[in-house]
């Protein structure tokens, strides 16, 4: 048995960048400073800026800051590690078998909360947002809330807090975008 095709580009960071562009605009995608699956590559810290995002498009959570106090050579060395992970292994998602391993590096946001911008991502049903997630990527924070922003009673991890982030000004378009991304599929969470 192998994924569906779009299961596999859904969950591949680097292609994925493409469906986004189709769907929603490439406004939406966020800026890609580089990209490699070269195994052998060396991250070319001089063509980047100062702070950047080093992560692997074919995992999750394999992702790095970088900053003028990163060691290079420390950075490096992760790298090639994650290109050398198949994330398969790590939970038996099928999705992530054949997927391609790729560097990224994308540039640092920052948003005030102290352990890195909070993430919203939209569980979609039938093309309809139904619950959002809000958390970090360190998950000192972490909560579910309906379309309306109603604090939802899930819990996701035994160590991740029940704090609720502030209703983002911009949900009605961010619950827009969501939905025009999972049009056509049955379910799918959209990462925002």
């Amino acid at each position: 048995w192998r994924p569906d095709p779009l299961a596999i580009s859904l969950a591949d960071k680097h292609v994925l960048r493409e469906h986004v562009a189709a769907r929603v605009g490439d406004e939406h995608c966020m800026p890609l400073l580089w990209h490699s699956n070269d195994a052998a590559t060396q991250v070319p810290f001089d063509c980047l800026p100062e702070r950047f995002i080093l992560k692997a498009g074919h995992g999750c959570n394999y992702l790095i800051r970088v900053d003028r106090s990163s060691e290079r050579a420390s950075v490096d060395r992760e790298a090639r590690a994650f290109l050398r992970r198949n994330f398969y292994w790590t939970h038996r998602e099928p999705q992530y078998l054949d997927m391609t391993p790729t560097l990224l590096a994308e540039p640092w946001l920052e948003d005030g909360h102290p352990s890195g911008p909070i993430d919203y991502m939209a569980y979609c049903f039938d093309g309809t947002p139904v619950m959002i997630s809000t958390g970090d990527r360190w998950a000192s924070t972490f909560a579910y809330q309906d379309p309306d922003w109603r604090l939802l009673d899930v819990h996701k991890t035994v160590r991740a807090s029940h704090h609720h982030v502030e209703r983002p000004d911009d949900l009605p378009e961010m619950l827009d975008l969501a939905a025009r991304m999972a049009h056509g599929l049955d379910f799918v969470r959209v990462d925002m």
